[in-house]
């Protein structure tokens, strides 16, 4: 008789993936199935169980489980090991599944906010400053930014992530981006709308060499919520 046998076949649902969670299932070879299962996520891989770098929990009557509570633009380590129970006692762990959260930023339904408190603008959320990678962000656009945008190529078959901004006043804006690599098209594009993405900027800026990006004059009004793009590609247009 066999003792009991880790969990087989463990895989991820891409399209369950968020920003917090995601939906994991597996199948048992046992004959019976376990009647529990513990699924142990980990920030590091290698370390299955370890409850510094692991969140271990216990499955009741089911091979699946969803995840919530986890951090955006993560990577986790997902190992599952049965609980036969009795004279079979617990499986080895199943083999490693690995996934990454989506970034905060990675669409415009759920981009970085600038504002400290979206509902209440003031002018202290100005000046506003980030550094990074676009390629944390992923790719959720494809094609041409749009008209007014300063440049016509597809740009957003690349990185990109979106931010939201409202003023708490009429004003004009200036945005910079600046220690950009020589070997990729970067572009910075303003909406008014999400809708508005791959359609029409507000206004917009382009650089191919590395050159700083400077887009001013922005007439922003009061009360009213722009959408930034920040966008890149290879110099092939391609991530």
């Amino acid at each position: 008789e066999l003792a009991c046998i880790q969990p087989v076949y463990v895989d991820i649902d891409e399209t369950s993936i968020t920003t917090t969670g995601a939906d994991i299932s597996w199948q048992d070879i046992n004959n019976p199935n376990a009647a529990q299962y513990e699924v142990s996520v980990c920030t590091v891989p290698g370390l299955p169980g370890n409850i510094g770098f692991c969140t271990n929990t216990i499955v009741t009557g089911n091979n699946s489980i969803s995840l919530t509570g986890l951090t955006d633009a993560t990577n986790y380590y997902v190992y599952i090991r049965a609980l036969c129970g009795g004279n079979n006692g617990d499986s080895g762990w199943s083999e490693v599944v690995e996934f990454q959260t989506i970034a905060i930023g990675s669409s415009c339904n759920d981009p970085l906010v600038i504002n400290a408190d979206q509902n209440n603008p003031v002018p202290g959320d100005l000046p506003y400053t980030q550094s990074g990678q676009t390629m944390v962000y992923g790719d959720f656009e494809s094609g041409t930014p749009g008209a007014n945008c300063g440049v016509a190529t597809a740009i957003l078959n690349g990185y990109e992530v979106v931010y939201e901004y409202t003023s708490s006043q009429d004003d004009i804006l200036e945005v910079n981006v600046t220690n950009l690599p020589t070997n990729a098209n970067v572009g910075l594009f303003v909406y008014e709308s999400c809708a508005d993405i791959g359609n029409f900027c507000v206004a917009g800026g382009f650089s191919d060499d590395g050159t700083p990006i400077n887009v001013n004059s922005i007439f922003i009004n009061q009360g009213e919520t722009y959408y930034f793009v920040l966008a890149s590609t290879d110099n092939t247009f391609e991530p």
